[in-house]
């Protein structure tokens, strides 16, 4: 595998980019993937860090930053909304 190491894990290195949907009446449908257990749209600043793996806040909060320019936000709670 020609990914990177962290702590343990192999992985690979990703690229994130920032899409804006202009037509509101589109419909998004994610039926026949395995990628995903549950979908939920919603605003960045209602995103719990403690819903992802450990191994990727550190990614996240850097794309909360440079996409949104907000600070990621975490609780105690590990409860999915």
């Amino acid at each position: 595998m020609n990914g990177r190491k962290k702590n343990g894990f192999d992985g690979q290195e990703q690229h994130y980019f920032l899409a804006e949907l202009i037509n509101s009446k589109s419909v998004i449908r994610l039926e026949g993937s395995n990628e995903f257990r549950a979908v939920r749209w919603l605003l960045p600043a209602a995103y719990d860090m403690d819903w992802s793996g450990a191994m990727k806040r550190d990614v996240y909060a850097s794309v909360f930053r440079d996409f949104f320019q907000i600070e990621p936000r975490t609780s105690q709670s590990r409860e999915f909304c």
